[in-house]
């Protein structure tokens, strides 16, 4: 063991570097194949908006969320042309990102905190906790793009901490990856304005450089954002900035101080990897309830992890401290403070307190599924390097790193096994779609669907969605909160197709004797109506509605 130690921290960089990737890529690629296998009914929107961009359509937003880019349904789009169309060429661009996430954390190790503190950090991504490699790997979200985005923007800025010796063509980088990711999510800001303050800090000392040369990297810094966010910014102009309207107007608010206590008993467990992630609350309670013992661990893990960075001579708030404190010199391949570390390590401790903030106290938070599901939080573990640092700070002995390098493979062993044997009760296909890593197929009931020549059908959105992009919009699904009540609609152009199919080509589809299937039922008889029933599983689908003779 401690000479494969040696090797990883010897070898080239590169080689080290490659060898995580390959194995954060075949761990992936297994889980694609088995844990995470279907399409949720929110990814089922990027290949419903690859399939409208190989027919001449060009959406700037993800349907119905003017705030988050398309860009991850070019990328399916592109895949469905070379591979054809399916969930694992919908997937394909999120894969390749979250591949190059754990290399690029790697280097952002390597660089702040030397080979040994990166291999760890990237060896426990590769093979990551459950939350981490479902939302990485998952469309329709944008999380990983703005991981790699931010943290190859953390590289640069490391590398480059002065504006006034910044060259042009990395400023421009710097603002390409920030205007990208600004069209891709919001979450983007939690890494830019870090990155922003890192940069005006350091522009208090030292005086080399002339007005010329700042001038010239600020602006290739904005013209980069700008272009990168060109999409953003040109759909806004036109809309009336539509996406600050949104996200302003329609976010649910909440109570700061539940949302920080349901972030340490709910969302840290998860985010070490030995609960698994659920949106629905009965079922986080029931997975608790049953592994009792790995929820209690995961708990003391999360706590402790916080404790250590907030308390101790290396919490977050003295790194943060030291973009404040004048440098030494050094040249642009980083700059050391008074205790030779990277400003990087400052700037890194200061993402991890806007993310932590962020959460809390916006409303991006305050709904429950985004503590027991807590994929706004893992741009945090970009900071993984730093969480290291916390515990085998520099010159720590051998027996330390050993007992840290034990800890964190204990971690990604718990993280690999829960990720590959989670089972959530089965109570409904619909609500089970809902809430599992992996929803349960459908290729039965759409096959009974296109048997029977219907055209749109009508039911849950987590089955709706699926629906139509399982069947290739051959079968339109629509979704309904109740009976007569519309759910949320992405695509407004089934709507105005439905109106014009007949009766005997619509269906209801209900979970099997629930509220919904029994007042569809007495609003049959109240109608005069006879409808065709066809059982499939839990599900009851009714079609060919017509008037009794």
């Amino acid at each position: 063991m401690a000479r494969l130690w040696v090797w990883c921290t010897a070898a080239p960089a590169w080689l080290v570097c490659t060898i995580v990737m390959v194995m954060a890529a075949a761990y992936r690629i297994a889980l694609l194949a088995t844990t995470f296998t279907r399409l949720d009914a929110d990814q089922a929107i990027v290949g419903l908006m690859a399939f409208h961009i190989q027919a001449g359509d060009r959406p700037v937003f993800f349907y119905g969320q003017p705030y988050q880019g398309s860009a991850e349904a070019y990328g399916a789009a592109l895949f469905f042309h070379l591979l054809g169309a399916g969930a694992w060429a919908a997937r394909l661009p999120t894969l390749l990102f979250s591949i190059a996430f754990v290399g690029a954390v790697y280097w952002l190790g390597r660089l702040f905190y030397g080979p040994y503190i990166a291999v760890l950090s990237a060896l426990f991504l590769a093979l990551g906790p459950s939350i981490l490699i479902s939302s990485s790997t998952a469309c329709g979200f944008g999380y990983i793009e703005v991981m790699v985005c931010g943290t190859l923007l953390f590289l640069l800025i490391s590398r480059y901490p002065d504006l006034r010796r910044m060259p042009m063509p990395v400023g421009l980088v710097c603002g390409l990856l920030i205007g990208f990711g600004l069209w891709t999510q919001p979450l983007m800001v939690e890494y830019a304005l870090p990155a922003g303050i890192a940069l005006t800090a350091r522009l208090r000392y030292g005086n080399r450089g002339s007005g010329r040369r700042i001038t010239l990297s600020l602006g290739a810094l904005l013209f980069g954002t700008a272009l990168g966010a060109a999409p953003l910014l040109a759909d806004n102009l036109s809309r009336h900035w539509e996406t600050l309207t949104y996200l302003t107007t329609r976010s649910p608010g909440g109570n700061h101080l539940v949302t920080a206590g349901r972030l340490v008993t709910e969302a840290l467990p998860v985010l070490t990897g030995l609960v698994t992630p659920t949106a629905v609350p009965s079922l986080f309670a029931h997975l608790v309830a049953l592994h009792r013992f790995w929820y209690t661990v995961g708990l003391g893990c999360g706590i402790g992890i916080v404790a250590r960075l907030t308390l101790g001579p290396h919490s977050l708030f003295q790194r943060i401290a030291t973009l404040f404190r004048p440098t030494k010199d050094c040249d642009a391949e980083g700059i050391p403070d008074q205790d030779n570390r990277s400003p990087g390590d400052a700037m890194l401790a200061l993402f991890v307190l806007c993310c932590l903030l962020f959460f809390i106290g916006s409303s991006f938070g305050a709904a429950r599924a985004a503590t027991l599901m807590p994929r706004y939080l893992i741009p945090l573990y970009t900071a993984a390097p730093l969480v290291l640092d916390c515990f085998v700070p520099s010159g720590s002995g051998r027996r330390r790193r050993l007992l840290a390098a034990g800890a964190v493979g204990t971690l990604a062993a718990c993280g690999i096994l829960v990720a590959t044997t989670a089972v959530l009760p089965r109570t409904s296909t619909t609500a089970v779609a809902g809430a599992a890593l992996s929803p349960p197929p459908i290729n039965g009931l759409t096959e009974l669907l296109e048997a029977q020549r219907v055209r749109v059908a009508y039911t849950g959105y987590w089955l709706a969605n699926r629906i139509s992009f399982e069947t290739r919009e051959r079968v339109l699904g629509l979704p309904i909160k109740a009976v007569g009540q519309l759910g949320m609609i992405r695509m407004p152009a089934y709507l105005t197709l439905a109106a014009r199919v007949p009766a005997e080509r619509l269906a209801w589809i209900f979970a099997s004797g629930s509220h919904d299937d029994q007042v569809f039922r007495h609003r049959l008889q109240a109608e005069h109506l006879t409808a065709a029933l066809f059982p499939w599983e839990e599900l009851v689908v009714y079609t060919d509605l017509s008037q009794r003779p």
